[in-house]
Parts: C-alpha cells; structure tokens; sequence
C-alpha cells in the first residue's frame, strides 16, 4: 500500500469524473504511473483510461478500489 493513509472526503454532489480527477491527483502527487495505480487496484491499464477518460463512468465499488490504491478511503457526506 502506497503511504499516506487517510481519508478522502467526497461531497454527494460531486460527480463520478470529479472524483475520478481527483483520485488521479493523489495518485501523481504520490509518484505513481497509471500503470502502477492500475496493478495497484487491480484492474488493467486500459480500463483505468476509461475511467480517466470520462467514456466509462466507475461504480463506487470501483472508485473504492481506486482509493484504496492511493491510500485513502472515501467518505460521502450530504453537505
């Protein structure tokens, strides 16, 4: 597991691309390659584009994946 566990705060209004961004941001600033993060959630490289991409929109079990791969964990909160 990368280090820095945490949290990742996520507004219920935030769409799944925003989400997806700013997964992405957490994976650069951890020095990872896509195809690093993509091993590292356990998916292949080409699907991880897809969902970077915006043609393929996540379900929140796979954004999960995605955290966890980054080290941290999604909250959704209402406000």
């Amino acid at each position: 597991m990368p280090p820095g566990r945490g949290w990742f705060f996520l507004k219920k209004t935030m769409t799944k691309s925003s989400i997806i961004t700013a997964l992405a941001a957490r994976a650069d600033a951890l020095g990872l390659s896509q195809t690093e993060w993509a091993d590292l959630a356990g998916m292949k490289y080409q699907q991880l584009q897809r969902y970077l991409s915006g043609k393929v929109d996540p379900r929140l079990k796979t954004a999960e994946r995605l955290a966890g791969a980054v080290g941290v964990m999604i909250e959704i909160f209402d406000k």
